[in-house]
């Protein structure tokens, strides 16, 4: 019997597999907002996971550092007693390569970029 931990991942690639569309339309949703550091400005896709993230049970909030650098918070209520989870991650983001051909669109309905053939493959 796998730990939860594999079967959480397991659960995960299913559900990416069976969403390919889905999961590369918000892939490219959140690449859409410019977040590169530097400079940082993390303020147009805390705004979009905001949007993302809201719903009936789940509270949202933004949270500055700086002018330019937001972070989100979020708190997904249950009703359940017992430990929580606590998920940290970045807003900014390494400067983003070959931006023009990756928010064009041109996806196959595997999720797969569609290169004419005087462009190159997107590298590093």
């Amino acid at each position: 019997m796998p730990d939860g931990k594999q079967s959480a991942r397991t659960s995960l690639k299913r559900y990416a597999q069976e969403n390919k569309r889905e999961v590369v339309d918000l892939a490219l949703r959140l690449l859409g907002r410019p977040s590169q550091n530097p400079p940082g400005d993390t303020r147009g896709i805390a705004g979009e996971v905001v949007a993302l993230l809201a719903g009936p049970n789940i509270d949202v909030q933004i949270h500055p550092s700086a002018s330019e650098i937001h972070n989100v918070v979020a708190r997904v209520r249950g009703n359940d007693e017992g430990s929580r989870l606590i998920l940290n991650g970045h807003l900014d983001t390494f400067p983003l390569g070959c931006r023009r051909a990756l928010l064009s669109g041109r996806y196959d309905n595997l999720g797969k970029l569609r290169l004419s053939n005087h462009e190159q493959p997107c590298i590093g």
